[in-house]
């Protein structure tokens, strides 16, 4: 009852700061449907070739892992999780360097993906079971192009980044976060969705503007007065 109140008292007093959040919100649908352009745009552009493999070493001996796909759908609850946390996080900063930094980090990762297109090769899926299945509609529903950096990675990475620096719930919230990143990253390629480059890829990308938004001003965002979290 008392959040309820506490959220109440929020929108009531600052509802030009939350229309304002959930306007800037938008920008990570804009950013995502590039990537969803990008990728049919691949997908047509390399009907009869495949673009370049970019592989380390270390890839050839990991195999594929069906049980993998619970972290690699895990992923949506993290990116949602985290950006609730922070839209409702009185200190509005937080929220608006973690939107810009995806929004970023997306549109360099399309530009990355027009010029240097890579491939993974999708493993043959045996099975009827709920988790090959799982697997099987990511496979249809993403093709096998706009791998390097992993956009998985690269929203996770940054999901983690402003929590860690948010500090404010225990020293167990954050090894969850950063177990929660850990683990997202690997399966991105115990999924053969990606190979180990894609998620070095994602860090440095999400790394850079993570940086750039966490030590530059941004807007007028300023704190208001709520008990909400």
């Amino acid at each position: 009852m008392k959040l309820i109140n506490s959220a109440k008292i929020y929108f009531i007093s600052n509802k030009d700061l939350f229309l304002k959040k959930i306007l800037f919100m938008l920008l990570i649908p804009v950013s995502g449907l590039a990537y969803f352009v990008a990728n049919k745009f691949n997908n047509l552009r390399f009907v009869d070739t495949k673009p370049f493999i970019f592989i380390f070493p270390i890839d050839n001996l990991i195999s594929f892992n069906k049980l993998f796909i619970i972290p690699y759908f895990y992923w949506y609850f993290y990116v949602a999780a985290t950006l609730l946390i922070l839209f409702f996080h009185k200190d509005s900063k937080f929220f608006f360097k973690q939107v810009l930094s995806m929004a970023c980090g997306v549109l360099l990762s399309v530009v990355i993906y027009l010029v240097f297109p890579t491939h993974v090769p999708r493993s043959e899926l045996v099975g009827v079971d709920i988790l090959t299945e799982m697997v099987r509609n990511i496979y249809q529903i993403d093709p096998p192009y706009n791998c390097f950096p992993s956009m998985h990675v690269l929203y996770a990475f940054i999901c983690c980044w402003y929590l860690l620096i948010f500090k404010r719930i225990s020293v167990w919230f954050d090894i969850l976060n950063v177990a929660s990143f850990i683990i997202i990253s690997l399966s991105t390629v115990y999924t053969k969705q990606h190979y180990t480059p894609d998620i070095l890829g994602g860090i440095i990308v999400g790394g850079i503007f993570c940086s750039i938004f966490t030590f530059t001003k941004v807007g007028n965002a300023k704190k208001v007065k709520s008990n909400v979290i």
